[in-house]
């Protein structure tokens, strides 16, 4: 399996990750449809999640830094500001030049929009503003790419499958 595959991987695996958390912590009961009972109740919504986004961050961040697998570590999770959940990882081993990092990024915001998009609950959770960020770095510390999924990215990415 070539870096370039291994890392994708990776990044769909950390997307899952994040997917089972927000699953795990998501409220039985159904949320209200947006718009429905008043500004008071989905003030009460966008409350609840910012505070689920708190306690997923936290339960991530309990065991970072977190090796995912021979390529990609947890680095550690933020929640805020507002409904904001952003993830930081580690890549280590990429393949050089800016033309591969180019197409690593391009590859992996692709794979995790998706994979975001299609878990509802996270879509549901966008559905009141929540976004996810994604921040990559070098294993030395360096920035090398981020993307946010919210549901704006959600729908030009869904766009963009039905043109194909």
């Amino acid at each position: 399996m070539t870096r370039s595959v291994k890392i994708l991987c990776a990044v769909l695996g950390a997307a899952a990750v994040s997917a089972v958390l927000i699953f795990a912590l998501k409220p039985s009961a159904p949320a209200p449809e947006k718009g429905g009972a008043g500004s008071s109740m989905e003030a009460s919504v966008r409350e609840e999640i910012h505070k689920q986004f708190t306690v997923a961050a936290g339960v991530l961040n309990k065991d970072v830094p977190k090796k995912l697998d021979d390529v990609t570590t947890l680095l550690g999770a933020e929640a805020g500001p507002d409904l904001l959940l952003t993830y930081r990882y580690a890549l280590s081993g990429l393949p050089g030049g800016k033309e591969d990092l180019s197409r690593t990024a391009e590859e992996s915001r692709r794979t995790v929009t998706d994979k975001v998009c299609r878990t509802r609950d996270m879509r549901d959770f966008m559905e009141y503003g929540a976004a996810y960020r994604y921040i990559y770095e070098s294993a030395a510390g360096e920035e090398l790419f981020r993307f946010t999924v919210d549901e704006a990215a959600c729908l030009k990415h869904e766009e963009a499958a039905a043109g194909k």
